[in-house]
């Protein structure tokens, strides 16, 4: 399948998926197909709850997750496991278990979140970020990666309309640079970093 489950645009929050896993979807057939392996919601606000979302795969972006337009959806209690965003085209592709990619307003929330072991080729191995202003809340990322170290291991971000807000996480064991901020604002507090910010880059167009 291209996406194990698929938001419609315009679901509000009173849709909700409460206590399924989520996995073996492959998102890589062309255009949005590409994106998004195990949920892809697009346009749309649903509520997702408890849930594991595991070994899936997406050809560009979002290996467990894309969220994309102007939905904000409530992301809680949810656990990010072994998805890639990869190919062998020399495209790029990028967060591995969740990607939030939209140039509106849209403000996800994100609250008990861990990202294990998810991979990307270009960045953000655990979460990439263009755009959109999420807030995530108790988030863990552990062993997630990509092959461009100066992309964030842990979490990528670009666009200047990019503002994550980033508070009682914790970042272990994630090889290399941990965050990479390459535009827009990164707000973080009470965070728990292996070795400190000195593994964060800030790029051209990004602030702390």
């Amino acid at each position: 399948s291209y996406h194990v489950v698929k938001a419609a645009a315009g679901l509000s929050a009173s849709a909700v998926l409460d206590g399924f896993t989520i996995q073996a979807g492959q998102a890589d057939a062309p255009d949005l197909a590409m994106r998004g392996g195990g949920i892809f919601a697009e346009h749309a606000s649903p509520t997702l709850r408890n849930l594991v979302v595991r070994d899936n795969h997406a050809y560009r972006s979002g290996g467990g997750m894309e969220i994309s337009g102007s939905g904000s959806p409530l992301l809680e209690n949810m656990v990010f496991e072994n998805n890639t965003a990869s190919n062998s085209d020399a495209l790029a592709a990028y967060g591995g278990g969740l990607q939030i990619e939209t140039y509106s307003d849209s403000v996800p929330v994100l609250k008990n979140i861990v990202f294990l072991n998810n991979y990307a080729i270009n960045g953000g191995g655990g979460l990439f970020v263009l755009g959109a202003q999420p807030r995530l809340t108790q988030g863990t990322f552990v062993g997630n990666y990509t092959d461009n170290d100066n992309a964030g291991n842990a979490i990528g971000t670009t666009n200047s309309a990019t503002r994550l807000e980033l508070f009682n996480s914790v970042f272990w064991n994630n090889p290399g640079r941990d965050l990479s901020i390459a535009g827009g604002q990164l707000q973080l507090a009470y965070n728990g970093l292996e070795e400190g910010l000195h593994r964060t880059i800030v790029g051209l167009r990004g602030e702390l």
